[in-house]
């Protein structure tokens, strides 16, 4: 579930973010005004759950030249399984003007706009990422414990002006990334259809420069550091992981909480589901810091360079296939189109992790308006605020509120949410006019998925190679059981904040995703076995069964159930 005040947020920045890519690509004033229905409903809610609005992306996509090949593209960054229907794709047409001469010329100044960037991507990326970070260091010091709502709503509203509306860069470089992705798959399967045909995916492990691993290859090198010293490590397996940080103050070890305090500085913004304003991050509860610590040391995951070494290994491998297959322009071709999806996809991966601080400092700024409301009798309770919209937030600062007895709305909100708990949603749904009229979210029914499995039982999409056989663990989110020894994780999505938790694993399952989802690139940069985009897995899954999972094939096969396994291990 995702709160209200979490999906207005999103929704906001993603009406911002793409009103500056059409200005970027210089579609002219009338068209991005006549875009204004789309580009505001990126996002749909349906109980309780966030969708992308799938039309109104192809109408955006619709913007660029070539819209056959940039749709097909968009469909694998985003994982869509079902392609656009002709019957929609008849429908949505450029815009009325572009079919005049002058509409022409402007659709091709648009095209052109979007090549030059091109050239011009990689310093753009670097002065942006350069000036976020003169920006963000100065926002995530303000003390919003210390200030007011409606202080702390005016630097809000800065902080949106000043960072906010400069996202030019990232979001060229994401439909970069699309082509360029899309361009590389397309080459390895018209080309070295006779190889693995994931090759692609195995090229683009060990970059080595994704700022969103480096906080877990810093947790390594701390646990690198506790393995070298029984008696921190003995405090900390011995401890709680909620109580650690409080059992670390109190003890003679000054200088590993230091490093502590000094990670929780760097990284503090970080948890699980990040992109969820309501989330506890690191700052406000650093157990999951030391949970993962304490897995590090059961599992002996404590050299960097071992994890470096497999990365590198399986991208020479990958290379030395391609020079042995293809020759001449082909091999100057295929070498010039990995160059830049290897640079797209870095770029996305740093500016998305630039998005993730940015959020860290907004859930620290709606933390604090929700205390100080809580305090003056606003709201019942801090966390309260979450279930409130942005415009809401707005109207209480503003004066623009038509009803605000804040209070009750809240509680009308919370059975309304409780109520969408207990319902199952089904990944894709086909809406036709008013979304909330006469649609049916029906939960989703069990999904025919044999033939596409053929003898294996589930299939999806494969992103870093190697067989793994082992005991799954199911995990939905930072309230389950985190403790893993070497499992197959389990879980129906990912984000940056599920980093830490992969080198306590032997390989990776994801219900949702795709081959450019922050799952599939970290688990290839890490050279993790993982699988994306499997249909029904979370239903089919239990913590406690055997499976072998192929990272080449997409494939898992299950060898035994949960009780089986359970079984086998209390067996003599």
């Amino acid at each position: 579930l995702t709160l209200p005040l979490s999906f207005t947020y999103a929704l906001d920045n993603y009406e911002n973010v793409y009103v500056q890519f059409c200005e970027i690509l210089r579609v002219p004033p009338d068209v991005v005004k006549d875009m204004d229905d789309y580009l505001r409903n990126m996002l749909g809610c349906l109980d309780g759950r966030v969708y992308y609005n799938l039309y109104n992306w192809y109408k955006l996509v619709g913007v660029l030249p070539g819209f056959r090949h940039n749709r097909a593209f968009m469909e694998t960054m985003m994982g869509v399984r079902e392609s656009l229907s002709d019957e929609i794709a008849e429908r949505i047409s450029p815009h009325p003007s572009w079919d005049t001469w002058r509409g022409r010329l402007r659709r091709l100044r648009t095209g052109l706009s979007f090549l030059l960037y091109h050239f011009r991507i990689q310093r753009l990326v670097d002065r942006f990422l350069a000036e976020f970070h003169e920006h963000y260091e100065r926002y995530r010091h303000l003390p919003f414990e210390h200030m007011r709502s409606d202080e702390i709503f005016r630097v809000y509203v800065e902080l949106k002006r000043v960072m906010l509306s400069r996202w030019k860069a990232p979001i060229i470089n994401d439909f970069l990334c699309m082509v360029h992705f899309g361009l590389l798959r397309r080459l390895t399967t018209r080309w070295l259809s006779d190889l693995d045909p994931n090759l692609h995916n195995d090229l683009l492990a060990a970059d080595g420069n994704l700022e969103s691993a480096e906080p877990t290859r810093e947790l390594i090198r701390m646990a690198c550091e506790v393995e070298a010293s029984p008696a921190l490590r003995e405090l900390l397996l011995s401890t709680p992981a909620a109580d650690c940080y409080e059992a670390l103050r109190q003890s003679e070890h000054r200088d590993f909480f230091a490093r502590v305090e000094r990670y929780i500085d760097r990284f503090g913004f970080r948890c699980m589901n990040e992109m969820k304003l309501e989330e506890i991050d690191l700052v406000e509860d650093p157990s999951y810091l030391f949970t993962c610590l304490k897995n590090y040391l059961r599992s002996g995951t404590t050299d960097v360079e071992a994890y470096e070494l497999r990365e590198q290994a399986l991208r020479e491998r990958a290379e030395k296939q391609v020079r042995s297959k293809l020759r001449g322009w082909r091999r100057w071709v295929y070498r010039w189109s990995l160059k830049h999806a290897r640079k797209a996809v870095r770029n996305r991966e740093n500016t998305r992790f630039a998005r993730t601080r940015i959020y860290g400092v907004a859930r620290r700024m709606f933390n604090a308006m929700g205390v100080d409301l809580a305090g003056r009798g606003i709201l019942e309770q801090p966390r309260d605020i979450f279930y409130l919209t942005l415009d809401e937030i707005y109207g209480i600062h503003q004066g623009t509120l038509p009803c605000y007895d804040l209070a009750e709305l809240v509680a009308l909100r919370k059975r309304a949410y409780a109520r969408f708990a207990e319902r199952e949603t089904a990944p894709r749904l086909l809406t036709r006019g008013p979304v909330y009229w006469h649609n049916r979210f029906d939960p989703p029914e069990p999904e025919a998925s044999d033939e596409e499995a053929g003898e294996h039982d589930l299939k999806g999409l494969p992103c870093c190679p190697g067989v793994v056989e082992g005991v799954v663990k199911v995990v939905r989110g930072i309230r389950d059981d985190l403790e893993l020894d070497g499992e197959i994780l389990v879980t129906p999505r990912t984000d940056p904040g599920w980093v830490p938790l992969y080198p306590s694993v032997s390989g990776l399952l994801v219900e949702r995703g795709s081959l450019l989802s922050h799952s599939a690139i970290v688990a290839r940069e890490m050279g993790l076995p993982a699988i994306v985009g499997i249909r029904g897995l979370m239903r089919t899954l239990r913590s406690g069964m055997r499976v072998r999972m192929d990272g080449k094939r997409g494939t898992v096969t299950i060898l035994s159930g949960a009780d089986e396994t359970a079984g086998e291990q209390g067996t003599p």
